[in-house]
């Protein structure tokens, strides 16, 4: 797991990947075992963006977003009928 942090963060991509041996494949932001729904809960509690990196300070922006991202599609997906 550690290269594929460093891979990531050298690429600048932020990613959501799902494995069942981190956190019973929880979706999470890869490098990491940070889940997806951890951060969108802070984000709906009013955290700023800024105050969640400073709790979880392997995050960056771009996590962040892409959680977001995640969650969005999520949504669409259900609407979708999928």
């Amino acid at each position: 797991m550690k290269s594929e942090k460093a891979i990531k963060r050298i690429s600048g991509k932020s990613k959501v990947i799902r494995d069942p041996k981190i956190l019973g494949g929880k979706p999470i932001i890869a490098g990491t075992r940070i889940p997806v729904r951890l951060i969108l809960d802070h984000l709906a509690e009013g955290y700023m963006p800024e105050e969640i990196i400073f709790e979880y300070p392997v995050l960056t922006r771009a996590d962040i977003k892409t959680a977001m991202r995640f969650a969005s599609r999520a949504v669409a997906q259900i609407e979708n009928g999928r």
